[in-house]
């Protein structure tokens, strides 16, 4: 019994809530960005009233990160519909 605990304990990290994102039980991938640059893919479910500036300030802690969802998306407006599936570009370590 111990050593499940301690098995378990093992693959906890300490994560504090300013970094904690959540991922939608969708899949990552990584994948290249245009200048050759690993990325983690991931999927967002946009939920409803859910905006790109939300979103990119949930994942990028920046407005910036707009102008990333739009261009792996394909998007040239910032009006999104509940249910849609978002590629997130994320640098891997």
């Amino acid at each position: 019994m111990q050593s499940k605990e301690v098995e378990k304990e093992a693959h906890t990290e300490d994560v504090s809530d300013e970094n904690l994102v959540q991922l939608n039980d969708q899949e990552e991938t990584v994948q290249e960005d245009e200048f050759g640059a690993n990325v983690q893919v991931i999927e967002h479910t946009v939920q409803p009233q859910e905006t790109l500036f939300r979103i990119a300030m949930n994942y990028y802690k920046s407005q910036e990160g707009i102008d990333k969802i739009k261009e792996w998306n394909n998007i040239d407006h910032h009006d999104l519909e509940a249910g849609q599936v978002l590629k997130i570009p994320l640098p891997v370590d």
